[in-house]
């Protein structure tokens, strides 16, 4: 998802490429029956995502490992919490933050260019 981003989206507040179709990664960020840990985690992530678009876009350029990813991981430590749904604890190595990061800062931008953003909605 992250070479996705960079390559389809080049960041937010751009206008994506037109040279591919954008990919529907349909991942479960509205609410759902399921409940399942997979769609909290994936909720969690679009919040982050949607929060803090400029950290999230920032740690998906920074290099696997590096200060600036730490750095950035510590910028969008507030949202971390504050998304999490009440009582929820995600136990996720950086690397995991790092991949639904970029899947939900992709799925984002895919689905504001198809007009289907919806508002965060926090409880």
């Amino acid at each position: 998802a992250q070479p996705l981003f960079l390559r389809d989206c080049g960041g937010f507040g751009l206008e994506p490429s037109r040279a591919v179709p954008l990919v529907n990664l349909a991942l479960p960020v509205q609410d759902s029956p399921e409940g399942s840990v997979r769609n909290e985690l994936y909720r969690w992530a679009d919040c982050i995502v949607r929060n803090d678009a400029d950290h999230s876009e920032r740690l998906m350029q920074s290099r696997v490992g590096s200060d600036v990813e730490a750095t950035m991981i510590g910028h969008l430590r507030p949202y971390l919490e504050v998304c999490a749904p009440a009582g929820a604890q995600f136990s996720v190595a950086p690397a995991e933050l790092r991949a639904v990061i970029a899947q939900s800062a992709y799925h984002s931008m895919y689905r504001y260019w198809t007009r289907q953003l919806e508002p965060v909605h926090r409880d």
